[in-house]
């Protein structure tokens, strides 16, 4: 009896010794609602649009949803998402953008500042333009990092665009890290 009952203290013991030893588990961490902040040229965006995260649909049958165009002079930045029955796009385009720096958005892209929009490509138009005469705009877009040796443009934004009609396209917490 006495060889059993230290059998039995002994399986006790090194059962607990498991359960206080054993591996604990977290649950996963959820996927970020945007892409980090870098400036590697990791061809990443997003943004809350109107409270929503809003980021760029994967690459489509080859084609890029995200990509910058600059010939030395123009900028224009395009990101595309087409989802579940969202065919979307928001663009900048400025010919003031040569480095680092704030550029504010508004009418006009010449003299420092930058146009903005976002499309609803389905009926190709814009839903609303920064540089139309119906919309008030506010926001920024700040270039971060402009390195024409490593081709690679990374910067923030935010913008809220408002037309007359009361439409309004809100966007905070912008940013974004492209090679070109």
């Amino acid at each position: 009896m006495n060889f059993t009952l230290k059998t039995s203290f002994v399986l006790a013991c090194l059962l607990l010794l498991m359960l206080v030893t054993a591996c604990r588990r977290d649950p996963p961490e959820p996927e970020p609602d945007l892409p980090p902040e870098t400036q590697e040229g990791k061809d990443t965006f997003g943004c809350y649009l109107n409270g929503v995260p809003w980021k760029p649909s994967q690459k489509e049958w080859g084609n890029n949803t995200l990509y910058v165009q600059f010939d030395g002079t123009y900028f224009t930045l395009y990101a595309y998402h087409n989802d579940n029955g969202r065919n979307e796009r928001i663009s900048f385009f400025s010919a003031s953008i040569q480095n680092m720096g704030q550029y504010p958005i508004g009418k006009l892209a010449l003299n420092g500042g930058s146009i903005c929009n976002f499309w609803d490509i389905a009926k190709n138009k814009p839903i609303v333009n920064s540089a139309d005469n119906d919309v008030i705009s506010d926001g920024l877009l700040t270039i971060t990092k402009f390195d024409m040796n490593q081709k690679i443009i990374s910067g923030k934004f935010w913008f809220k665009l408002q037309k007359n009609d009361g439409t309004t396209i809100e966007a905070k917490e912008g940013r974004f890290d492209i090679s070109f």
